[in-house]
């Protein structure tokens, strides 16, 4: 893997640990259509109907649970087991044709890197919480972020 490619995985990564499932329901989408060509390789497994199918599925829920209380509720309950394990899905399809100890190394160092932002922002949404209607306009901001940083990064 280039340098170049770990700047764009450490990029992805920190947009994973905003919003998970649009990252790389985005990534997919963008490779699938063949909206980049430069896309490294690594990411390609992304492209996959059954990747793009449980990502956007996924965002789709998240999505929807965000703008009402009680589901967000049960939602987040879901998401502390959900959350962790498509996190490591997502890794195992991208390590599985990586062959360099370097690589692998540093894709799970960034899962590290990726929990400590996910903390962070699990912190500053519980924050905002007492503003009305604040989980709209950060589900906004945070996808609006996330889909100028994937698609420049890509």
């Amino acid at each position: 893997m280039e340098t170049s490619d770990w700047w764009i995985l450490i990029s992805l990564l920190l947009c994973s640990s905003i919003d998970l499932y649009i990252t790389v329901f985005l990534i997919g989408f963008i490779i699938h259509f063949g909206w980049d060509t430069n896309v490294p390789a690594f990411l390609n497994p992304l492209s996959e109907f059954n990747s793009r199918l449980i990502f956007g599925l996924l965002y789709c829920i998240e999505f929807i649970a965000e703008k009402i209380p009680v589901v967000l509720s049960i939602w987040t309950g879901l998401n502390v087991l959900v959350k962790p394990a498509i996190t490591f899905y997502f890794l195992y399809i991208i390590t599985q044709n990586l062959s360099s100890f370097s690589d692998v190394f540093l894709i799970w160092f960034c899962y590290v890197v990726y929990l400590l932002v996910v903390v962070g922002e699990g912190y500053l949404t519980h924050l905002l919480d007492f503003l009305p209607g604040s989980s709209w306009i950060l589900t906004v901001l945070e996808d609006i972020f996330i889909a100028i940083i994937v698609i420049n990064t890509i």
